[in-house]
């Protein structure tokens, strides 16, 4: 593997000022992409295509596209796991939230809203609403009183 020109189209991809510069953001991005101790040439030229398709202008785009690459990358490797590695829901949902960085007893899920404040205090009101209402139905369908003539 010639690793120089993966180097030098990294380098031309983000401005890099120096090769050094240039070989520290591959690196970022391909130990944040893949579990792999290994330089792995399909998967460097992955990370190349998805630099160059984000097409940073500065460095700090450059770090930024690295930081979208790298968790793109794991985040699809763990997905993977989850459909393909795994028969138990349990742990196959621990993979998913892993991946959509959802934490176990997920706080920053949709919730019902059933039990707040405003969910039971609109049943309250509701619920004398529908009293009010059979007791004006009660009254306006009572019957007369038997009234006495003469």
């Amino acid at each position: 593997m010639d690793f120089e020109v993966y180097v030098e189209k990294i380098q031309v991809i983000t401005c890099s000022q120096t090769p050094e510069e240039a070989f520290y953001l591959l690196d970022q991005a391909f130990k944040g992409s893949v579990p792999i101790k290994e330089y792995n040439e399909p998967v460097i030229n992955v990370i190349i295509a998805l630099m160059a398709g984000i097409a940073p202008q500065d460095p700090v785009e450059a770090m930024l596209a690295v930081q979208m690459v790298a968790v793109h990358n794991h985040c699809m490797e763990l997905l993977a796991d989850a459909v393909n590695k795994t028969t138990f829901f349990d742990t196959r949902k621990q993979y998913i939230d892993i991946a959509a960085n959802a934490p176990m007893g997920n706080k920053n899920a949709l919730k019902h809203g059933f039990y707040s404040a405003e969910s039971i205090a609109r049943r309250r009101d509701a619920r004398r609403l529908v009293k009010e209402s059979w007791e004006l139905m009660s009254y306006i369908f009572k019957e007369p009183e038997s009234s006495q003539t003469l």
